[in-house]
């Protein structure tokens, strides 16, 4: 009786655990739940893409990948958009896109940034800057909970801009913003 006892309370333990662990980790609507490694897939398959020149694949997979936070993606996605590639030219969302990548401070970003807003005509400014702003509420990196910084690869000095969703240690789960509809 008394080792059935002990099992029974161990199961509703288990039980009760498995739920915590699941809350910490739980997908509402606006996150999809992924594997690390498919997010790092589905990062690079935008990267490829545009490499073979399929623009109108890559313009849709930089979407996807610039809503879940990435800035590189970001970055992608508004140069897409200020060159028209894979999408008609709109330089209202090219410096909306820009701007929330331009936040990550990666010099190439912030530098196309630059020249864009000085290229902006007064009469335009307000509205490019309401579109960046409701960019960044959105993607910006509190919003999809990434985190970006510089890395190196060991024993160079290049710097590359690396964003990462919060890892579940014990399960390798990410959680990445979905694109509002």
């Amino acid at each position: 009786m008394e080792a059935t006892v002990k099992r029974m309370n161990a199961l509703v333990f288990a039980v009760a655990a498995m739920g915590v662990a699941a809350s910490a980790m739980a997908t509402d609507d606006d996150f999809e739940r992924m594997t690390y490694n498919e997010y790092v897939l589905m990062l690079r398959d935008g990267h490829l893409a545009y490499q073979r020149g399929d623009h109108a694949r890559a313009f849709d997979i930089y979407t996807r990948n610039a809503c879940t936070g990435d800035k590189n993606s970001q970055f992608a996605l508004g140069s897409m958009y200020l060159y028209g590639e894979g999408t008609a030219a709109d330089g209202l969302k090219a410096y909306a896109w820009l701007a929330s990548a331009a936040d990550a401070e990666e010099p190439r970003y912030r530098n196309l940034f630059r020249k864009m807003e000085q290229a902006i005509p007064p009469e335009h400014r307000a509205a490019a800057e309401a579109a960046a702003k409701a960019v960044r509420a959105s993607y910006g990196e509190r919003a999809t909970r990434v985190s970006c910084a510089m890395r190196a690869e060991a024993g160079t000095k290049i710097s590359e801009l690396e964003c990462k969703p919060v890892v579940d240690g014990r399960t390798g789960y990410v959680e990445v913003k979905r694109c509002d509809a």
